[in-house]
């Protein structure tokens, strides 16, 4: 038997496929933003979006982390 899910669920997870969605859009905007704007708006933009991921949930966090470790990695070994 398959797992139905009602309406209510189906909207919070569309909601939460948007709220993910803004998030990706948010991050490429801080990172095309990281040579143009002052340090104190960078972290005004970071502090504001790891606020919006934390309301998604731990394993949204998770995720986010793993991928700014990975990035973080590659850039240190590649000197770029």
């Amino acid at each position: 038997r398959a797992l139905q899910l009602s309406s209510s669920e189906k909207a919070a997870s569309e909601n939460e496929l948007a709220q993910i969605t803004q998030l990706e859009l948010e991050a490429d905007a801080i990172r095309d933003a990281l040579t143009k704007e002052s340090k104190n708006a960078i972290i005004k933009r970071l502090s504001s979006f790891w606020g919006r991921s934390q309301k998604l949930g731990l394993p949204i966090i998770k995720e986010i982390f793993i991928k700014v470790i990975a990035e973080i990695t590659s850039k240190l070994l590649t000197g770029g």
